[in-house]
This record gives C-alpha cells, sequence and structure tokens, in this order.
C-alpha cells in the first residue's frame, strides 16, 4: 500500500509555513500531460532536495532536515500529487519502477554567475532583468510561477553557452530552470 502524506499550511510556525510556501511554489512545474506518467503530477525527492518538472523548466527546492519537524519532511522517492490548495498539499507515494528523468545531469556544471545576489520585490524589475541584461526569451507564464517574491536570487547561465541556453535563478533553497523559446 502506498503511504499518503498531507502536508498543512501552519502560519504559526514559520519554518512549516516557509516550507509549505517552497512545495506550492514546487508544484507549478509539475506535469499536467498525462501521457507522461514518470513525470505527470510527480515530486521526485532525492537526498532530502524536492524535484519538479514538465519537460519545459524544472524548480527545485531543498529541505532542512535539521529544522523541519519529521511529519513534513518529504523522504526519498517519487510522490504523485493529489492534491494542492491553499491549507495543504496531499502526496501519494509512487511506485519504486516509475523513473523520474535524471535531472542531475542539467544541473551538472559549473555556472557562470551572470548577476549576483539581486533582491526585487515586484515581478515588473524582476523580468526587466531578466530580459535586459540575459537576453533569454522565456515563456512568460513559466517565469511568473518561477518568480520568487521577497527573497534574494541569483542568475546564472551554463559556462561556455550562448543565449540559447536556459536560463536558472534561485538562491540556496529554490532554483528555477527554464528553457528559452524557439525562436
Amino acid at each position: 500500500m502506498n503511504r499518503t502524506m498531507i502536508i498543512e499550511y501552519w502560519k504559526f510556525m514559520p519554518i512549516t509555513a516557509n516550507h509549505f510556501n517552497s512545495l506550492l511554489w514546487l508544484v507549478k512545474a509539475a506535469s499536467k500531460d498525462e501521457t507522461r506518467v514518470n513525470i505527470f503530477q510527480t515530486i521526485h525527492v532525492e537526498q532530502g532536495i524536492c524535484y519538479c518538472t514538465d519537460g519545459h523548466r524544472l524548480h527545485v527546492y531543498s529541505q532542512d532536515e535539521e529544522c523541519l519537524p519529521a511529519d513534513f519532511y518529504i523522504t526519498d522517492g517519487n510522490y504523485l500529487i493529489k492534491s494542492v490548495t491553499k491549507k495543504n498539499i496531499v502526496l501519494v507515494e509512487k511506485d519504486p519502477d516509475d523513473l523520474f528523468p535524471d535531472v542531475n545531469r542539467l544541473l551538472d556544471y559549473i555556472p557562470d554567475r551572470t548577476l549576483n545576489r539581486q533582491f526585487y520585490g515586484d515581478f515588473s524589475s524582476f523580468t526587466f532583468d531578466i530580459f535586459s541584461k540575459l537576453k533569454t526569451l522565456v515563456n512568460i507564464d513559466y517565469l511568473r510561477d518561477a518568480y520568487i517574491p521577497d527573497e534574494d536570487v541569483s542568475f546564472e547561465r551554463p559556462a561556455g553557452r550562448e543565449d540559447r541556453s536556459a536560463m536558472l535563478f534561485g538562491n540556496e533553497t529554490r532554483l528555477a530552470m527554464i528553457m528559452p523559446l524557439r525562436q
């Protein structure tokens, strides 16, 4: 029998509230394409790091195992996202035979810092920096989903790659990768 986890929003415990908000951010990148069984509505957890992708973007969230209560920490494995509301997230452990793509190969490079640790209070200044300084065109809806409000963000581009490479941005706990639009 597959284990079910219910992760609730507790506004009175900042560490769990932040964890819940990070998971809400993470699941925005989950695939909604039922034909892609290995990534359809799936959170993949490896060494405490959570991954969601739809093939065009990837969201990564690093859980803080030391600070999180055991009931909130998601152990390694693949989980089907059964429901997401503003109050809770319901996950069901998937069959271990369902393989998740090797996302680590996408992140296996030495980053070339383009912009260092910026704080963006609003989405418009965030998008302005991306389009003016990085000169990368991406799906605006994916960018809106990946936007991390009220946190410092660094932008990165794989070293030695030109404008057609994926755009990466994030901080110590969250990372977003978005593939550029085709021209």
